[in-house]
């Protein structure tokens, strides 16, 4: 295996939490007398980040400032077996811990819910360390969390590697000077120019374990 260290993201990579975040966003509408919208839109903004969909939203329906709060009490009553991992995420992660090898995973999303959706699953002990929105650095691109980690547990730069679903991990992967793997889930064409591309966890699999 090229890779020793594998620097995760979490929503979107290791599971598909899109769905009921979306499920989240249409329940507060709902809340808020917003009933024609497109999921579809939501969907691309959410990809950008949550707070870029949660000030779109505001802007387009004159939404006041109460719908961002309600939006997040929708959101953290979701339970975690909503949030499923993608096909061959676990696997793919206890294989590499089998290996000796290590996985970290750097989010936005709160310590509570990440600890509960990883601990549902029974894969918590898979990752070395868990940084989250509680750590307190700056969110990615900026690559502070990723500097961090690497400082903190001496990892090789060349040996290091970056997986996201978003433009936003590619980047700070890139500012922290390691490769970078974006998991293309939609088969999109703007690969975001990281160094490697998988459409699936098998592929991912077969490269590099």
């Amino acid at each position: 295996m090229k890779f020793e260290n594998f620097i995760w993201d979490f929503d979107g990579t290791l599971f598909n939490t899109y769905p009921a975040t979306l499920d989240a966003f249409e329940i507060t509408l709902k809340d808020f007398g917003v009933f024609e919208y497109s999921r579809d839109e939501i969907y691309d903004d959410t990809r950008n980040t949550i707070t870029f969909a949660l000030e779109n939203l505001i802007k387009k329906y004159d939404l006041n400032r109460i719908f961002v709060d309600k939006f997040w009490e929708n959101a953290n009553k979701v339970h975690p077996k909503y949030n499923v991992p993608f096909e061959n995420a676990i696997i793919c992660c206890k294989k590499i811990k089998d290996n000796n090898l290590n996985n970290f995973i750097i989010t936005h999303r709160d310590k509570r819910s990440t600890h509960e959706i990883l601990r549902y699953y029974g894969v918590f002990d898979l990752f070395k360390e868990i940084i989250t929105e509680e750590n307190g650095f700056e969110n990615k691109p900026n690559p502070e969390s990723f500097l961090y980690v690497i400082d903190k547990y001496d990892l090789i730069l060349s040996k290091t590697l970056c997986i996201g679903d978003r433009e936003l991990d590619i980047k700070a992967g890139k500012n922290s000077n390691i490769k970078t793997c974006f998991m293309n889930f939609d088969n999109s064409d703007n690969l975001l120019e990281a160094d490697f591309v998988f459409n699936s966890f098998n592929e991912f699999i077969n490269k590099f374990i």
